[in-house]
């Protein structure tokens, strides 16, 4: 039982590490620590307290070590690790990467307005629902490969929020949606978010796919349209996709995150 509380929380904690590994130059391990939300923070003490109390301080630091050392083999840029992650119910639940809408509101609030927002890889992120509650935006859609998690956020949300739009697609190619009337055209939205979405994909040396990725985006937002990606990863790991479709402003969050505000080059 203590094996399996482990190593979920290793992978619940185990993608943001991984997001800038692979033959990208990483950001350090003591950057993504140390800026944690502090939801997870309290988590991992919880857990490591228990461990101690119940099988020894040598006992859990092993187990531990051996449980997250696995985890990072993941791939993380793999679809069909995230269409089996969701079939777990211990992820179906509300989780944000890279903070809550508060804190990154002042990026998300000017560039997406009053238009069409899409979430990127959405999972269960509380983001929508966060903007919809505070009011200040238009049509708000979300996309994921995973139809699981999906479900889960529709039925979240379908007596409190019943606008929000939830899509299946594979983010390569949004012209493929799960049915007809969600195969996205040319130019549909106004502001595309991207929190860690962007990390994942890049995942183990997975630079096509990342490239493809940021070729639809672009084909699916307005020419004024902006991507704002929220990343692990530092200028000279991501701006080698994104430059080939957008000019990008960078800055960070807080410490939290890198913020790239991306706008369209003329085609």
């Amino acid at each position: 039982m203590w094996a399996r509380i482990c190593r979920r929380f290793g992978n619940r904690n185990s993608r943001s590490r991984a997001a800038v590994t692979s033959t990208e130059q990483p950001v350090s391990r003591r950057f993504l620590a140390s800026h944690a939300g502090s939801t997870m923070t309290t988590r991992a003490e919880w857990i490591r307290t228990t461990f101690v109390v119940l099988s020894g301080t040598c006992c859990t630091v092993l187990l531990c070590k051996w449980l997250t050392d696995e985890a990072e083999d993941v791939d993380y840029g793999d679809v069909q690790y995230w269409l089996s992650r969701y079939q777990d119910s211990w992820y179906q639940q509300p989780y944000d990467w890279l903070g809550s809408f508060i804190s990154l509101k002042p990026w998300i609030q000017p560039a997406a307005g009053k238009g069409r927002v899409v979430h990127l890889g959405c999972g269960t992120s509380r983001l929508a629902e966060e903007m919809f509650d505070s009011g200040d935006f238009g049509e708000i859609w979300n996309v994921d490969v995973s139809e699981v998690c999906l479900e889960v956020m529709r039925q979240r949300n379908e007596q409190l929020r019943p606008q929000l739009r939830w899509v299946k697609a594979d983010l390569r190619d949004m012209s493929s949606g799960s049915d007809s009337a969600h195969r996205f055209e040319d130019s549909f939205f106004d502001c595309a978010i991207d929190k860690s979405t962007l990390d994942s994909i890049c995942d183990c040396g997975r630079d096509a796919d990342a490239d493809k990725y940021i070729a639809e985006v672009a084909r699916v937002l307005k020419p004024s349209g902006v991507l704002l990606v929220f990343s692990f990863s530092p200028p000279h790991a991501r701006m080698r996709h994104l430059r080939s479709k957008f000019n990008c402003e960078v800055e960070v969050a807080e410490g939290n995150c890198f913020v790239y505000t991306c706008r369209r080059l003329s085609q």
